[in-house]
């Protein structure tokens, strides 16, 4: 909590770029047999050796959420244009479409907001 409230936000949605993109390697990654665990027919865990395991697609909402902020947060004078619309969708859909491949359709249904939310 510490952490957060003395971090500038302004700095995070800058970095939004370089956290989005390494949540995607990481739901890349836990596609790689051998890297990401299987639990209950899903692969959806990286087991970092020592530390235990993760769920990336629980990492990867925050940098999704900052992203959404990064692009929507420009000022503009009207209405949402049908192309930025597909831009979010886009950046919504990316580590979506990832994650229906580990098969996590519950984890993905948990997404469905985060556009709202941007």
């Amino acid at each position: 909590m510490l952490a957060i409230a003395f971090t500038d936000y302004r700095r995070l949605v800058e970095l939004a770029p370089v956290f989005y993109v390494f949540g995607l390697l990481l739901l890349v990654i836990v596609l790689i047999p051998g890297i990401g665990m299987k639990v209950n027919g899903q692969r959806c865990w990286i087991k970092l050796p020592g530390l235990g395991q993760f769920q990336p697609s629980e990492f990867v909402k925050i940098p999704v959420v900052l992203m959404l902020a990064r692009y929507f947060g420009k000022h503009r004078q009207g209405a949402l244009s049908w192309r930025e619309v597909i831009v979010g969708l886009a950046i919504l859909g990316l580590p979506m479409g990832l994650i229906m491949l580990e098969p996590g359709h519950g984890q993905c249904l948990t997404y469905l907001p985060l556009l709202a939310i941007g």
